[in-house]
């Protein structure tokens, strides 16, 4: 994905009006924001942007949800060669969904392999995650430093490298990762949060 950020301008706003996403510009940078709030869960998608050590910058499309843990669970999910993860520092088991296209793409570490296995069986789930590539799925993840969350809110974090200029990708993404928090709700791993005030992001 070569596009450039100002072209989000362009192409974020012409969201169709059935998505119930609303584009606008705010949290701490002021940067465009597409938002969409679903079954007690507030997904933002926004661009971050990393420079490297010779000064080289990338940008990454991030989708981030806020839940609070009722118990303990860590999940990882990496296009292949695009991080390495360690999965040792968490205590982490390798899962293979039995799904060969699906596991040849993806490297997929969890704490629970069950209940992973059981919304990565979700064709829809499958599908959102993979129609881009270069992808990166953690939760939890630390809050940046100007995020104040409270009640013991943690986040579900999508990356991808790169930015994603179609709003109705973004809104197939965040309906997958809704479906993935409503399997680990009902299965009583996660809870809603308290306030939807969604990412500060």
């Amino acid at each position: 994905m070569n596009n450039n950020i100002n072209d989000i301008n362009v192409a974020w706003p012409k969201i169709k009006r059935s998505s119930k996403m609303i584009y606008d510009r705010g949290g701490f940078y002021n940067q465009p924001r597409l938002r969409i709030q679903k079954d007690g869960w507030i997904i933002t998608a926004t661009i971050i942007s990393s420079i490297n050590s010779k000064l080289i910058t990338t940008d990454y499309t991030s989708i981030r949800a806020v839940y609070i843990p009722c118990v303990p669970y860590k999940l990882s999910i990496d296009s292949e060669g695009m991080f390495t993860y360690n999965s040792g520092e968490d205590n982490l088991e390798k899962v293979v969904t039995g799904f060969n296209d699906f596991d040849r793409l993806f490297d997929i570490y969890s704490s629970d392999i069950n209940i992973t296995k059981t919304f990565l069986k979700d064709y829809k789930i499958k599908n959102g995650i993979s129609q881009i590539t270069d992808v990166h799925i953690k939760m939890p993840v630390k809050p940046f430093v100007f995020e104040n969350y409270k009640n013991n809110e943690q986040i579900l974090c999508y990356e991808s490298k790169g930015i994603i200029l179609n709003p109705n990708d973004i809104y197939k993404i965040m309906l997958s990762l809704i479906k993935i928090l409503n399997i680990l709700y009902n299965n009583k791993i996660i809870d809603k949060p308290k306030i939807l005030s969604g990412t500060s992001l």
